[in-house]
C-alpha cells in the first residue's frame, strides 16, 4: 500500500511539473503577442500565430446593428503593428492547459484606448505553442470607438 501511495504522489508531481512547464511556454507566446503588439513588430506576431488558419471573432455594431464579425487576419496584423502602441498593456488573467496539447487563455489587453477582454485559443503542434484563435470584446472605453472596434 505504501508503494502505491508513493508512485502516485510521485505521478502528481511529474504531472505538475510537466503542466508548469507548459503554462510557462504559453504565457511566453502569449506575451509575445502583446509584445508583437506594443512594438509593432509583425514578425513577433507572425512567430506566434498560426498562420494562415489562424482566425480572429468579435462581436460589434455595425450602423447600429450587432453582429459577430470575423475578421481578416492579415489586415488585422497590418493594423496592430502599423505603429507602436507604447501605452498599451497585457495582462494574463488564467491559463487552461488540456493534455498538454491545448490551452486556453484569458487576458486583459488595454490597446488604442480600449479595455478588451481576449481569449485565446492555443495549440501544440510539432512541439511549438501557437495561437489558432482569438476573441475579444472591448470591456472598458477610455476613448470613442469607431464602428469597428478599436481599429
Amino acid at each position: 500500500m505504501k508503494h502505491l501511495v508513493m508512485t502516485c504522489l510521485m505521478a502528481v508531481a511529474i504531472t505538475s511539473s510537466a503542466l508548469a512547464s507548459e503554462s510557462k511556454a504559453i504565457r511566453d507566446v502569449v506575451n509575445t503577442h502583446f509584445k508583437g503588439i506594443i512594438t509593432g513588430n509583425e514578425a513577433l506576431l507572425k512567430s506566434v500565430w498560426d498562420l494562415p488558419n489562424a482566425s480572429l471573432t468579435s462581436a460589434t455594431k455595425v450602423k447600429g446593428k450587432e453582429i459577430i464579425r470575423n475578421e481578416n487576419f492579415p489586415k488585422a496584423i497590418e493594423k496592430w503593428t502599423k505603429k507602436a502602441h507604447k501605452s498599451s498593456k497585457g495582462t494574463i488573467l488564467s491559463v487552461d492547459v488540456v493534455n498538454a496539447r491545448m490551452s486556453n487563455v484569458k487576458a486583459n489587453f488595454v490597446w488604442n484606448g480600449v479595455e478588451f477582454t481576449d481569449y485565446l485559443v492555443l495549440f501544440k503542434v510539432n512541439n511549438k505553442w501557437k495561437i489558432v484563435s482569438k476573441f475579444y470584446t472591448n470591456t472598458k472605453k477610455t476613448k470613442k470607438l469607431s464602428p469597428y472596434g478599436a481599429f
